[in-house]
């Protein structure tokens, strides 16, 4: 009974690695994920029941649409799906399409599976990108901040996921980013305001549809099965010793060599989604009270923006 046991514990040990791992990986993308979903479907509410919904594509759309299906297309290509069709911005009044990137792949291709994940998910992933490139090309000296702090922070390299580092390195990395973009001196810079548009643009359509979230959750599947093979390999030829006969070469292949360079790369990532649901919140807020004063000016009165 006890090596079924022993066993039991390390199967158990494993699949709790996998899914903390995992949290830590890909949990910005899930929590950001909601909130930039949830600002963005406010703020369509609220041009829907005040300006129509064409006002907010003319605004922000011809911008941050090509960007989402970009992000779509770029993944296919990585990951090697056949793309069948693609519409970086099109109008479809019936069912309100914006733009959409049609593909396929092959299902017995783990790489192809895996690759539905990023697909997916690619919107956020992208947009984070191309924000952060806008803001590298106007505001310099904001992105150069960033990248000092984040890479002058303490990082664990042994633990999976080392939490207070994370925390703390988030919070200092997004408030550097913040405070640079909105700093005094940069009212009267053209390229300020130029940067607030674009990001505000994309930002606004980062969002993930629910066909997004379906195709992220199938990769998502092989992923966690690829991550569980792997701890389990790991975890197993050092519970049996085998590890040793790798030498110094070990520590390439355990996972806490990829701690500190991908817990930078989090934190980055992380202050620049902070700053995208930070801009997304004041846009449905500026939009909210200049909406609702068009109607009340119209005489349609007040509408409601958190139910449609």
């Amino acid at each position: 009974m006890e090596p079924a046991g022993n066993f039991s514990d390390f199967l158990f040990l494993v699949f709790l690695n996998t899914l903390q791992q995992l949290f830590w990986i890909f949990g910005l993308l899930l929590i950001f994920g909601i909130i930039l979903n949830y600002l963005s479907r406010i703020t369509r509410i609220s041009f829907l029941k005040s300006a129509g919904y064409k006002a907010d594509i003319r605004i922000t759309g011809w911008i941050g649409v090509p960007v989402h299906e970009a992000g779509h297309a770029l993944f296919c290509l990585i990951f090697g799906h056949k793309i069948h069709q693609i519409k970086f911005f099109t109008f479809n009044p019936r069912n309100r399409t914006l733009g959409y990137v049609r593909h396929s792949y092959n299902a017995s291709s783990i790489y192809q599976k895996t690759g539905n994940f990023f697909i997916g998910v690619g919107p956020i992933l992208f947009g984070a990108a191309v924000l952060y490139g806008i803001l590298y090309f106007l505001l310099p000296q904001v992105a150069c901040g960033i990248s000092f702090v984040s890479e002058t922070g303490y990082w664990s390299v042994d633990a999976a996921a080392n939490i207070p580092a994370i925390v703390s390195g988030f919070g200092e990395v997004s408030l550097q980013a913040i405070s640079g973009v909105f700093q005094k001196e940069n009212i009267t810079e053209p390229r300020f305001w130029i940067f607030l548009y674009l990001s505000v643009s994309v930002a606004s359509h980062m969002a993930l549809s629910l066909s997004d979230i379906k195709n992220a959750g199938l990769g998502l599947i092989t992923i966690f099965f690829i991550f569980l093979a792997y701890n389990a390999v790991v975890s197993g030829l050092e519970f049996s010793g085998i590890n040793e006969s790798f030498g110094s070469w070990w520590k390439y292949i355990k996972p806490g060599h990829f701690t500190a360079p991908l817990n930078r790369s989090l934190v980055v990532a992380g202050a620049i989604l902070t700053y995208a649901s930070l801009i997304s919140a004041i846009n449905f807020v500026l939009s909210f009270l200049f909406l609702s004063s068009l109607n009340l000016f119209k005489g349609r009165g007040l509408f409601n923006p958190f139910w449609l």
